[in-house]
């Protein structure tokens, strides 16, 4: 996902005006205000009738104190982005709309979306908003800044370690931010890993682990099982803190010569700067996984217009085969096959 997205004026949200609260819950479906109930870890939903969940929702939303301890559970992007809407009387207007910043509040059924004049506007209903008027935002100001530290440190573990235990986020936490022991992270530690794109948390006899979703999947089962292995043997990680934070950008990745060399060799056979990019990214995500590349990687170069043939495949190979030596593996904790090896010679 882009961090900033121009939204498509013919598919997009073509919604009416509606700032009455209940109106616009009415219009979600029970799926959708079963969602919105879990989000705010409501219980005992699962039996509830539409009319019966609307009123529960309805009830949160325009309770000061329980739509208090929704704000508790924000990051700064989402925080930032209330702010905005209440110092601009509830609605802006945005064509550029962040979908990672306002993805959660609409969730929540706390903003909507709307389109006037081939312009889209985000709002907040007259109910929340005349209930957001009486609380006083600035008070959330280092809850959030504690809840985004666990959620960017979080997110970016495991986006560059693929599995990461509940005990060692707490002592990255710790160490990176200069906290004593496991009572200075935020009680909201756990509840993050369901707001997460593609972040799910799994459980075993001794440990509550955070993973990528896609190595949830059947097909990614025994990966799973070796990236568990190898988090319990290997404590050090590779990078500082700063580093490892660029990893919360799923379309980051380290710019190695090997890569530059790569991208060159790219140009060279007329591939534009778009596509290349593209290959890096999607290139990069496949190494991860620590599999075997060849099968994968030369169908997915000539379907982006590399011609491949005899003379040059051995080429080819020869940059995969230095670019995957020098890529963050998720099977080995973060570490390079590089690093790994002389890992295993000290």
């Amino acid at each position: 996902m882009k961090e900033v997205e121009k939204f498509n004026l013919l598919n997009a949200a073509n919604t009416s005006i509606v700032k009455d609260l209940r109106g616009l819950l009415d219009t979600l479906v029970v799926k959708d205000l079963k969602n919105i109930g879990d989000l705010f870890l409501i219980n005992r939903l699962s039996n509830k009738r539409k009319s019966e969940l609307v009123d529960i929702i309805y009830n949160v939303l325009t309770n000061e104190n329980k739509l208090s301890e929704v704000i508790e559970r924000f990051i700064d992007k989402e925080f930032d982005l209330l702010k905005k809407l209440m110092k601009n009387k509830g609605t802006i207007q945005d064509n550029y709309i962040s979908i990672e910043n306002y993805h959660f509040l609409y969730m929540l059924g706390i903003i909507f979306i709307f389109r006037r004049n081939n312009k889209f506007y985000i709002s907040i209903t007259d109910d929340v908003y005349n209930v957001l008027k009486k609380i006083n935002l600035a008070k959330f100001d280092k809850k959030i800044d504690e809840n985004t530290k666990i959620y960017n440190l979080l997110k970016s573990m495991v986006e560059l370690y693929g599995v990461v235990s509940y005990g060692d986020l707490i002592d990255s936490y710790c160490h990176y931010y200069g906290k004593d022991d496991f009572m200075d992270v935020s009680t909201n530690a756990l509840y993050f890993c369901e707001r997460l794109d593609n972040i799910s948390h799994i459980h075993t006899d001794n440990n509550s682990y955070f993973v990528s979703s896609i190595l949830t999947h059947n097909k990614f089962e025994p990966i799973l099982d070796d990236i568990v292995n190898r988090q319990l043997e290997i404590k050090t990680k590779p990078i500082k803190l700063n580093e490892l934070l660029k990893y919360n950008n799923a379309f980051y990745y380290e710019e190695t010569t090997s890569r530059k060399d790569f991208k060159q060799y790219l140009r060279k056979n007329k591939i534009s700067e778009d596509v290349i990019e593209s290959i890096m990214i999607n290139m990069i995500n496949m190494f991860k996984l620590g599999h075997s590349f060849v099968e994968v990687i030369i169908p997915m170069l000539e379907d982006y217009g590399l011609e491949i043939t005899e003379n040059n495949i051995q080429e080819i190979i020869n940059y995969l085969i230095v670019i995957y030596n020098n890529t963050r593996i998720w099977t080995n904790n973060g570490w390079t096959p590089i690093e790994m090896r002389k890992e295993y010679k000290n």
